[in-house]
């Protein structure tokens, strides 16, 4: 599975992205394949401006850091999105 930032995107006076985990499994049977991609988010970001808030998908504050591991560079990406307009 590979992490990636979905969003961001404007939600009233704050900015919200989502990590999210994606990956493909392919079977081949019988001469044929089949696949199937699955997609899940891992964490929730919100920016206010001045505050970024991180949480996983139960709810369970995460802190910076560890959004930074779970998808290096998210934070950055996020703050730069807000670009001032907040």
């Amino acid at each position: 599975m590979s992490h990636a930032l979905e969003g961001p995107r404007r939600v009233g006076d704050v900015w919200i992205c989502a990590v999210v985990a994606s990956g493909v499994q392919m079977v081949a049977r019988n001469g044929g394949c089949r696949g199937a991609g699955v997609k899940t988010p891992v964490a929730v970001a919100v920016f206010d401006g001045k505050r970024l808030l991180a949480f996983e998908g139960d709810g369970t504050p995460i802190s910076e850091a560890a959004l930074e591991g779970l998808c290096p560079g998210s934070p950055a990406r996020l703050r730069a999105a807000a670009g001032g307009r907040v």
